[in-house]
């Protein structure tokens, strides 16, 4: 079990599935919905989400799929961004495809399993946990690298 709430946000145009999936999660989650899709509010949002959860439907249903990926190409372009989970419509197979190839964690279809979303959103947060530590070890690495070779200069 985790002992953390689990801060996700929910990036959607179908606010009343924001709160649907909110108290569907129940406890040990956190949810934000969004319906901005603006770069600089993704960009703050990643200072407090740890999982994305980007609803594809509507954009499916409207023919608009291009500004979904583009949306989360937007997320992938954001330095140490969290996974994203995607929403998508069964039927949207070229959806479900290209979410995966642009770097989505996980896709989910429409209407979601909620036991099945828990577990995804709990993979991928631990997974967003152990990419945040092998950064922090790495960064730590890269000191202890450099202050071995100023060491080794002086002597």
């Amino acid at each position: 079990m985790l002992d953390q709430t689990i801060h996700l946000c929910f990036l959607s145009q179908d606010s009343g599935l924001a709160e649907v999936i909110a108290r569907a999660l129940g406890d040990g989650f956190e949810t934000r919905p969004s319906t901005e899709s603006h770069f600089n509010r993704l960009n703050g949002l990643r200072q407090w989400c740890a999982i994305f959860l980007l609803d594809l439907r509507l954009a499916s249903t409207r023919g608009d799929c291009e500004a979904g990926l583009r949306l989360l190409d937007e997320i992938s372009k954001i330095p140490s961004h969290p996974p994203t989970v995607v929403l998508c419509d069964a039927e949207n197979r070229a959806l479900l495809v290209g979410v995966m190839e642009r770097g989505a964690y996980d896709s989910v279809t429409a209407p979601p399993n909620m036991i099945e979303l828990r577990l995804i959103l709990r993979r991928a947060y631990k997974f967003h946990v152990a990419e945040k530590e092998l950064e922090r070890a790495t960064a730590r690495a890269k000191v202890s690298r450099e202050a071995a070779r100023r060491l080794s200069r002086r002597g």
